[in-house]
């Protein structure tokens, strides 16, 4: 449902995109773009991985060398090998960051970007990460301005209100500013109307069919109807939840809120989430 950074988006962004390379049990990724390399070497594979290490070189000169990549959470060295590793602009100050993609472990959670951007004061590479939980991220450039953002989905509504395979989150779009990540969905009404759109048309198609054989739509209406919220139509939002529950399309099974409970406590959700302050 979310689109993968692939290899097609990141080559229109002018991307550096990474080489994979194997020598018994150690494996290499690396990108370049101009006089800057970036190189991560682990041995294992993306799920299962040790003695994770990166490098980065600006002109043959190495600057950033870390021996073992640890956990931002935990502090221990990641169990996971990179995914993707790439080099480019993400703030438009001409200066590349570097991005390694990293997976946490599990059946589908959780997936993490660690960014590094260099620092001239003290020729060194600083670096934040951002955690996407159980979805991708597409990076392109939605607004044409000639800086990417990222583009994936609400994290929190993964078993907010059904099953992880029935959840349906809304779209989030964060830029990198200033060695941060920021929350811009708001700014993006047009593909917010899509994402509403899109968990829209299922919701038409799924209500037609048996409650055994369609979706639970209680995660395809918290997905739509917070997109709805930033859109500013939060009454539409209510006569349509309403509408739907007399019509019993709010069952199923626990322990996910049904009925009139949904209504209370997803109201009380797109609150605690920010949705509510967001409308306009």
């Amino acid at each position: 449902m979310r689109l993968v950074a692939t290899a097609l988006t990141l080559a229109a962004l002018a991307v550096a995109l990474p080489s994979f390379a194997s020598a018994g049990n150690k494996q290499t990724l690396s990108a370049s773009h101009g006089e800057i390399e970036a190189t991560v070497t682990f041995n294992g594979s993306t799920l299962f991985a040790s003695n994770v290490r990166i490098t980065v070189t600006r002109a043959g000169v190495p600057i950033l060398d870390r021996v073992k990549v640890r956990d931002a959470g935990t502090g221990e060295p990641t169990s996971s090998g990179p995914s993707l590793v790439a080099v480019t602009d993400l703030n438009g100050d001409n200066e590349p960051e570097v991005l390694v993609d990293l997976y946490s472990g599990g059946a589908h959670c959780c997936s993490f970007t660690r960014i590094y951007q260099f620092d001239p004061a003290y020729t060194d590479y600083t670096w934040t990460e951002h955690g996407w939980g159980n979805y991708p991220y597409d990076l392109s450039d939605l607004d044409g301005d000639g800086v990417p953002e990222f583009s994936s989905a609400d994290d929190r509504f993964a078993y907010a209100f059904a099953a992880y395979v029935f959840s349906i989150p809304p779209i989030q779009i964060w830029q990198y500013r200033a060695g941060l990540m920021n929350d811009v969905t708001q700014t993006f009404r047009k593909s917010i109307k899509r994402d509403a759109n899109t968990w829209w048309k299922l919701y038409k198609k799924e209500r037609r069919k048996s409650i055994a054989k369609r979706v639970d739509l209680r995660g395809v209406l918290a997905g739509w109807a917070a997109d709805k919220y930033r859109l500013g139509h939060q009454a539409k939002v209510w006569k349509t939840l309403k509408a739907a529950r007399k019509r019993g399309e709010l069952r199923g099974p626990a322990p996910w809120p049904a009925g009139r409970k949904y209504l209370r406590e997803l109201r009380k959700f797109l609150k605690a989430t920010g949705y509510a302050t967001t409308a306009q």
